[in-house]
C-alpha cells in the first residue's frame, strides 16, 4: 500500500471512529434480519452429519475465546444437541489473528459450470469454490441425451442445488454459455418451450438464495469445468 493511500485510510478511520465497530461487544443486539442462518431440510431426505474433526489445543483455545465473545455480544445463542452436528471453522486474518466466519453469511460462493452433449451422452462439469476450504469438482453424467444448451442448464441448476445443500446463500455463477447467461440475466428471451422450462426451474432455485450473480466468461477461463463436462459425456 502506498503511503498516501495509507494516510487517507487512517484519516477516514480517525474521523469516523464512532461509526466503525472493531469488536463484537461494540455491536450488541444485531438484528437477526441482517444475518440469520436457517437449516432447511427437505422432507424425506436424510441429513448428513459432518465427521468430527479433532483440532489442536491452540485452535481449540482460539475457538472457545471467539465463541465466548459472540455469546457475550448476543450474536449467537447456545443450543444443546445430543449429537455432533458440524465442525467449527477458523479462518486466519492477514494480521495473523483468527476469526470464525458466520455460518450462512453473505460471503459469496463461486460456481463454474459447463455442459457437454455428444453422441455418447450428456454431462456436466462443476467447480465449486466456497469462501472457506478447498474447491470441489464434479463430473456428472446424465441418463438422457440432450442439446448443449440443455446440458448447460442442467449443469447450472445442479451446481446451484449442490451449493445450497452445502450451506451457500450467496453465489456468483460463471459460464461460457452466452445464451444461458443472457437468459438468466434477462438480456435474452427464452423462446423455445424447453428453454422456458429450464429458465423457470433455474430461477426457482435462484429464488432460494439471498444473493446471486451470473457472469459470462470465455471458454479459456472455464477449462476445468469444460474438461469435467467432456469427460462425463464420453
Amino acid at each position: 500500500m502506498d503511503p498516501q493511500t495509507r494516510q487517507d485510510i487512517i484519516q477516514v478511520l480517525t474521523e469516523y471512529q464512532d461509526v466503525f465497530a472493531y469488536e463484537a461487544t461494540e455491536m450488541p443486539g444485531l438484528d437477526p434480519k441482517i444475518m440469520c442462518h436457517e437449516l432447511n431440510i427437505k422432507e424425506g431426505f436424510r441429513p448428513i452429519k459432518q465427521k468430527l474433526r479433532h483440532q489442536g489445543p491452540g485452535r481449540n483455545a482460539v475457538a472457545a475465546a471467539e465463541v465466548k465473545k459472540l455469546l457475550e455480544a448476543g450474536f449467537i445463542q447456545e443450543c444443546q444437541y445430543s449429537e455432533w452436528l458440524a465442525n467449527v471453522v477458523l479462518v486466519k486474518k492477514p494480521s495473523g489473528a483468527w476469526r470464525i466466519p458466520p455460518v450462512g453469511s453473505q460471503e459469496e460462493w463461486e460456481l463454474l459450470v459447463d455442459g457437454s452433449s455428444t453422441k455418447n451422452g450428456c454431462g456436466a462439469g462443476l467447480v465449486i469454490k466456497p469462501p472457506v476450504g478447498d474447491k470441489i469438482e464434479y463430473a456428472v453424467k446424465f441418463e438422457f441425451l440432450g442439446s448443449n444448451n440443455e446440458a448447460d442448464y442442467e449443469a447450472l441448476i445442479l451446481g446451484l442445488q449442490l451449493c445450497l445443500l452445502a450451506g451457500a446463500i450467496s453465489i456468483v455463477a460463471k459460464s461460457d454459455s452466452q445464451l444461458i447467461v443472457g437468459q438468466i440475466s434477462g438480456e435474452y428471451e427464452a423462446k423455445e418451450d424447453n428453454m422456458r422450462m429450464y429458465l423457470a426451474k433455474a430461477r426457482a432455485v435462484i429464488g432460494r438464495l439471498a444473493g446471486f450473480r451470473i457472469t459470462h466468461i470465455p471458454r479459456s477461463e472455464n477449462q476445468q469445468a469444460d474438461a469435467l463436462a467432456r469427460m462425463a459425456s464420453c
